[in-house]
């Protein structure tokens, strides 16, 4: 403000000064001293003006100075204030994201681990499946090992096969195959399960052979018991858990023990020393003749697969092994 008045006064000085004296308030003859003086004061007081309004803008800067701090402490804690009201509000739809992302998350997993657990699962039955397949190819590997051994032993071809269907009627025990005479199997020849003789083939086709088993009660042949000194005839009994055997020498005895085998006669299908089973009971009939039951090694309620045992008999052979084999009972089908 001060510089303003001066640098008014500057420029309007002269006419100032004609003025004046025009008005006769200053004299024609004041000299340039009196301007020099008038012009000192002028800036003395354009100087204390602007001192004077210096001042107070001093003040004011040096307030607003002060108060910036306030005002950022003041929206500090405004700030500070609103996040704690609004951190609940925050932490719930936090909270509410991540359970909803959670749950996303869960059922994208359960998705996936439902499949692979379907996977895995179609995985383990299957090798189960497998599994039990190969068990039971072992089973039946094991079970055909044993009637094959006893082949082999005496050069005998053995032909293995499955059983298909069973005859059990209270007076007929038989059961079919499925080998016939498109693989050699000829009515007469021995069938052998596991371990022991089972029966005899007496009916072919080409894709089948029924087999009469030892317990069919028209069944009988001639076998050596013991050491293979005493000779004897066995009987089916219509049972399956025992046959009858009876000796041909009246005053011979049965031992309870005593191993059973076919005799292999001339007439006889069977040839010599097939395994049969063992006497477990002796009985006398009411004629005195010693007779024995005898516990087969074959279980013939069980029987799955059977060897058919090739020894060259069949053909020449037609010893009265059975009524069966001799071709009485043609039309009859287990």
């Amino acid at each position: 403000m001060g510089f303003v008045f001066f640098f008014v006064f500057l420029v309007v000085k002269k006419d100032l000064v004609v003025f004046l004296r025009e008005k006769g308030l200053i004299p024609y003859h004041t000299s340039s001293r009196f301007f020099l003086m008038m012009k000192k004061r002028i800036l003395t007081l354009s100087f204390l003006l602007i001192l004077a309004a210096g001042i107070p803008g001093a003040l004011w800067i040096a307030e607003q100075t002060h108060r910036v701090p306030a005002v950022v402490d003041r929206t500090a804690n405004a700030t500070s204030n609103a996040q704690a009201a609004l951190s609940p509000v925050v932490r719930f739809f936090s909270w509410g994201a991540d359970s909803l992302s959670g749950m996303l998350e869960y059922f994208v997993q359960s998705g996936t681990i439902r499949k692979e657990n379907s996977a895995l699962s179609r995985e383990v039955a299957k090798l189960q499946a497998d599994n039990q397949m190969l068990r039971e190819a072992i089973s039946k590997y094991k079970r055909l090992e044993v009637s094959a051994e006893i082949a082999e032993l005496n050069n005998w071809k053995a032909i293995p096969a499955d059983v298909i269907a069973w005859n059990s009627r209270s007076w007929s025990h038989s059961l079919v195959i499925n080998r016939g005479t498109n693989t050699k199997v000829e009515v007469g020849d021995p069938v052998l399960y596991m371990n022991g003789l089972a029966g005899v083939v007496y009916r072919t086709t080409p894709w089948t052979a029924t087999v009469q088993l030892l317990t069919d009660s028209r069944t009988a042949i001639g076998v050596c018991v013991g050491d293979g000194n005493e000779a004897g005839m066995l009987m089916g009994s219509g049972s399956n858990d025992h046959l009858e055997i009876t000796l041909k020498n009246p005053s011979a005895k049965l031992r309870s023990g005593d191993k059973v085998v076919s005799s292999g006669m001339t007439n006889s299908l069977y040839p010599r020393g097939l395994p049969i089973g063992v006497v477990a009971e002796l009985t006398a009939n009411p004629f005195g003749d010693s007779v024995g039951m005898v516990r087969p090694y074959v279980s013939f309620g069980q029987m799955q697969e059977v060897v058919v045992l090739k020894t060259g008999r069949s053909q020449t052979s037609t010893g009265p092994t059975s009524a069966a084999v001799n071709g009485n009972e043609a039309d009859e089908a287990p």
